[in-house]
Order: C-alpha cells, then structure tokens, then sequence
C-alpha cells in the first residue's frame, strides 16, 4: 500500500509588527503579531521536493509586512481579510485554495497629562490581548474576533457546592468563595461586514459586567451566564466561545484556630488550574452563517 498524503499546510508565525500611524500630531499605534498558513496543492513539495508551486515561508512574513506599510492597521480584522485576500489572489501562486491568518494585538493606552490623554505617548494597558482569526478560501472569508487573558477575581457573590463526589474528592462545599479566572473569549458574526472595533469594546465591557454582576454557583454557571449576555446585548454576534482557567483561590492554613475571623487568608497558585469551557450560540444560528465576499466588508476608522 502506498502512503497517501492526507493534509499538508505551511507559513510563518508569531510576525511581530509596530505600526505607529503619523500623519497628525496625534498619533495611533498597532501593535500586532500575525501568523499567517497556507493550504493547497502542494503536493508535490512533499513527495517529490518540487518546489514550483510554493510561495518561500520567508516571502509570507514579507508580505504581511509590505501590507502593514502600505496601509494603515486600524482593525486587525479587516487587516487579517486584506492579507487573506493577497494570498488568494494570484501572487502567492495558484496552488493556495485555503489561508488561515490569526491575529494579535496588544494593547496600549494614551499617558494622562493634565486630566488630557496625551497625542504621543502611550502605556500598556494590561495583559489581555484582542484576538482576530481570518479563514478564507475563493468563496469568501469567515471572520471570528476575540480577547485573551482577561484575568478576573471576584471576593463575593461566588459558591460552589451541591457538585458530585467520588471516593477521592477532598473538595468542601463552599458557600462563599474567591472565584479567580483568567478568562478568554471568541465570537463569530451574524454577518462578517460588522464594525469590529465598537463591538469589540462592547463585547469585552459586557463579559467585565456580566462577571461582575452574576451571582456565580460555579464557573460553568459563570461562563454561560457572560455568553448569554453577550448575545443579549450584541445582536450582531451569532456564537460565542468561552475558556475559564483557574476558578478557586484555596485557603491559605491559618496560623491561629481563630473560629470568629472571617476567611481573608488565600494562596494564589499557578498551576494545577481548572479549566472550563463554554459555547452559546444564538438559537437557529448553526449552519447559517454568512461568508463575507472579497471586496465587502468595512476599510473605515472606528
């Protein structure tokens, strides 16, 4: 029996980019990584080391740079099309029929001089990162946004008992806990061509609401509970993803038997974590979702 080649792809990863836009004396910063792969005929590469067909890996990280220069990067969505659209078009080679671009962007926030955001200098604004993943073949692109590494503590109006037990488990029920849990988030769209950013922001105020707010029995009731929200209050989403990493901060032991003390003594850990996971998706939404076509979709600021 002779060996079939089943699936073959290939690209480059993690391109680091800093677009700083400035064209007036206020200026705008992008801070971007892409990876970007590519799917096609290119078989031969592989069986016969032809190499006629494929686009050097190296020509792939240059591209996404030629494109960041060119243009500006307001919306890593409409960025990640843009390059999707240029693999498929005809330079990188006729053998590409599938291009995966994943994107993501750092945050960064203006310096506040004299209650004033400041044109020109700029701050991390935390740990999480905003997410886009561009999946496009010659019928059109599927567009998902996202964020990651939301990390979240809540010190009341959590529980978590009632759960099932085995003969191992050492867990108590707890009544009222610490819920911490570094949180991420991906949404596809109803129809692609939406104002990505505005609806980035209202989507990540609404899971920090949500989460807020919920009287958690447990971090799948949580995780579902911030789906539910989000498809209440952005109509535009179709689905939602959800991963919860962490869930309890334990009890530290307590260096006196003081009975009386309310517990405020927590051992942060690392690892080992729990993770949950979540989809809630908008009802009869399954199958139904729209491609957005080459050449839709919004190229203004937001």
């Amino acid at each position: 029996m002779s060996p079939l080649l089943s699936h073959n792809s290939y690209g480059q990863s993690d391109v680091r980019l800093l677009k700083i836009s400035r064209r007036s004396t206020r200026h705008e910063v992008a801070d971007v990584t892409v990876g970007v792969r590519l799917e096609g005929d290119y078989d031969r590469a592989h069986t016969a080391g032809d190499n006629r067909a494929v686009l050097p890996a190296q020509a792939v990280r240059d591209a996404v740079y030629a494109m960041a220069r060119r243009r500006a990067v307001r919306q890593i969505e409409e960025f990640g099309v843009r390059l999707a659209e240029h693999f498929l078009g005809g330079d990188a080679g006729s053998a590409v029929s599938r291009v995966r671009v994943e994107l993501a962007e750092r945050a960064w926030e203006r310096v506040g001089v004299g209650g004033r955001p400041h044109d020109t200098t700029f701050r991390g604004s935390g740990g999480h990162r905003r997410l886009a993943v561009i999946t496009a073949t010659g019928e059109g692109a599927d567009v998902e946004s996202g964020v990651e590494h939301l990390v979240l503590l809540k010190t009341a109006g959590a529980a978590y008992q009632g759960f099932a037990r085995d003969a191992y488990t050492t867990l108590r029920d707890a009544p009222d806990r610490v819920l911490a849990a570094v949180v991420s988030a991906r949404w596809r769209y109803v129809n692609p061509d939406a104002s990505y950013g505005l609806l980035y922001e209202k989507v990540v105020r609404t899971l920090l609401e949500s989460f807020a707010e919920h009287e958690s029995r447990s971090v799948q009731h949580t995780l579902y509970t911030m789906g539910e929200a989000v498809l209440e209050y952005s109509p535009e989403v179709a689905e939602v993803r959800l991963a919860a990493a962490g869930g309890i901060a334990p009890l530290a032991d307590p260096t006196t038997p003081d009975i009386d003390a309310p517990n405020e003594l927590f051992l942060p850990t690392d690892a080992p974590h729990d993770l949950t996971e979540a989809t809630v998706r908008r009802e009869g939404m399954a199958g139904e979702l729209r491609l957005l076509k080459r050449g839709e979709g919004r190229r203004g600021s937001e």
